[in-house]
């Protein structure tokens, strides 16, 4: 019978707990996410961040990598400037604050900032400014190169050849 009391106890004191202490949960999404980009134009995408901690500065950046890579390249447009790839400071990255419930949501201007064409994984990973990361879901995106530029070639102007007037007559 102790032993009833005991299991019981010890699930109830586990489901009170789950019901009454907030879960620390943060989510990071991102929507809109082109499903091609021409590898040196600028895109726009939107971020949706929840986590429980409000008007918190945090930090974004932009990850293009190949599938099993940890390399990630990639740029986020801060103020006039471009920050790109790996930073050795991430307070480098886009700033952003949570709002009184914990929340961000905005767009970001991205670019892929390298030559690189073909299929990668994309995400958004967002920084503390101890360092600490959260990485959104990915995404593909495919890289594409820009169309050639085509410019018509000159072709020379024909002008009629002067024709022999015909006589006239007097």
């Amino acid at each position: 019978m102790k032993k009833f009391f005991l299991v019981v106890g010890a699930a109830l004191f586990f489901l009170w707990g789950g019901f009454c202490w907030p879960v620390w949960a943060a989510t990071l999404s991102l929507v809109n996410v082109p499903d091609s980009v021409i590898y040196d134009q600028e895109f726009l995408i939107e971020v949706y961040f929840n986590i429980n901690a409000q008007n918190t500065i945090y930090y974004l950046r932009p990850c293009f990598y190949s599938e099993g890579s940890a390399n990630y390249f990639g740029c986020v447009k801060v103020g006039e400037d471009w920050v790109c790839d790996s930073q050795v400071n991430k307070t480098a990255y886009l700033p952003i604050v949570t709002n009184d419930q914990g929340v961000w949501q905005g767009q970001i201007l991205v670019l892929a900032g390298r030559n690189e064409v073909g299929e990668f994984n994309f995400k958004i990973r967002r920084y503390t400014a101890g360092g600490s990361s959260l990485d959104s879901d990915p995404v593909t995106i495919k890289l594409i190169e820009p169309e050639p530029q085509v410019t018509p070639t000159l072709l020379p102007t024909l002008t009629p050849d002067p024709s022999p007037l015909p006589p006239t007559s007097t």
